[in-house]
Parts: C-alpha cells; sequence; structure tokens
C-alpha cells in the first residue's frame, strides 16, 4: 500500500489542486470532503480539458517529466471523477 498519499479537500480552489499536482508530480489527485470521505478525482485530463492554457501546460509539462512507477502500464483514464465542489468552478463540457 502507498504511503504518504497526496489529497485535497473538496473546496479547494482549482489553480492550488493544480499547483499541488504540479509540486508533487502527479497525475490523478484525490478529493474528500471534511467528513474525510473521498467524493472525487481531479485528473490531468481534467486539468488540461477545463482550465486555461497556461495553467493546464505548467502542469502537465512538470507531471510529464516525472518518471511513472510501474514500467509498462498505461497510466490512461478516458473519464474522471470530478467533485461537485469543481463542477462549480470549471466547464466539463466537451
Amino acid at each position: 500500500m502507498s504511503r504518504g498519499i497526496t489529497w485535497c479537500f473538496d473546496d479547494l480552489d482549482v489553480d492550488e489542486a493544480a499547483h499541488l499536482m504540479e509540486e508533487k508530480k502527479i497525475r490523478r489527485l484525490p478529493i474528500i470532503n471534511h467528513d474525510k470521505r473521498m467524493v472525487g478525482i481531479l485528473s490531468l485530463d481534467d486539468i488540461a480539458l477545463n482550465t486555461p492554457h497556461e495553467l493546464s501546460g505548467e502542469v502537465i509539462e512538470a507531471v510529464s517529466r516525472a518518471p511513472l512507477r510501474a514500467k509498462g502500464r498505461a497510466f490512461r483514464r478516458r473519464h474522471a471523477i470530478v467533485a461537485p465542489p469543481f463542477r462549480d468552478r470549471i466547464s466539463l463540457e466537451r
């Protein structure tokens, strides 16, 4: 089991969550509520498709430089679950 899992609360601003992903070089960020129950996952795809190009470019570039942990495994996902507070801040329509 993984130690030191990075997560954020559901009321964190998308920009702050994106910078956390950039700092920690992670591709998916679990979102929890204040009862410490998981309510969603913010992915790089969500950032890339729903934030300004400058922000998404920074995050994707930083995370892309991070080495993959498991060789030969695909880390792609077509759909991500996004916590309801993030839906209020970014449009998820494609």
